[in-house]
């Protein structure tokens, strides 16, 4: 119930997509009041469809990877890199982190994030390189996860898709399994991302 209330704060009113979200007018220096703010997400709301589809909006649009044009001036809003690391961690480790149901929701999700572009060129080298940072500290969260989450043994299929996933590689090493995870999902999704 509280989260209609919440997804305004995150992401702006409904209909008003050009207007800054109040998330990212908070101060964004490191342990500030908006990695504070955002650190309740990992532990508040149930992950849901909409909920997904805000996260990976919001990181896309207002981090520093998306916003390195505006970061010439020094109250532009943007998502600091404590803030857009904590709202990874509700994208891709939430409540339901072991959902299967959602794994591709939330794949998809981190797709888009790995794609990230600036809305408009950087003015400065200063800018561009804390954009390309930003990418860089949010594809590190993204690799951290696809390699600990999908090549664990704790990953479940829906109960109606036969046998999970942890049941075929629970023999598997520790290595095995994040070979399997590198081949079989991070590596295609690098050079999905590499094509386009």
């Amino acid at each position: 119930s509280s989260l209609p209330m919440l997804v305004p704060f995150l992401a702006g009113m409904p209909g008003a997509a050009d207007q800054t979200p109040p998330l990212a007018r908070l101060p964004a220096g490191p342990g500030g009041p908006q990695a504070l703010a955002a650190a309740i997400l990992p532990h508040f709301p149930r992950l849901s469809e909409a909920l997904i589809g805000v996260l990976s909006k919001l990181l896309c649009h207002w981090s520093e990877a998306g916003a390195a044009g505006q970061l010439q001036q020094a109250d532009a809003p943007h998502l600091g890199a404590d803030c857009c690391e904590l709202l990874l961690e509700a994208l891709l480790r939430g409540r339901q982190a072991q959902s299967a149901d959602l794994m591709v929701l939330r794949m998809k999700a981190a797709s888009a994030v790995l794609r990230v572009l600036p809305r408009s060129p950087p003015a400065s080298a200063a800018g561009a390189q804390r954009g390309e940072q930003s990418a860089l500290k949010m594809a590190d969260a993204i690799a951290g996860w696809l390699m600990e989450e999908i090549g664990s043994t704790s990953l479940m299929q829906p109960a109606n898709q036969g046998p999970s996933l942890s049941s075929r590689v629970q023999g598997c090493s520790l290595d095995d399994r994040r070979r399997l995870a590198f081949e079989s999902v991070a590596w295609p999704l690098c050079l999905q991302v590499i094509e386009n």
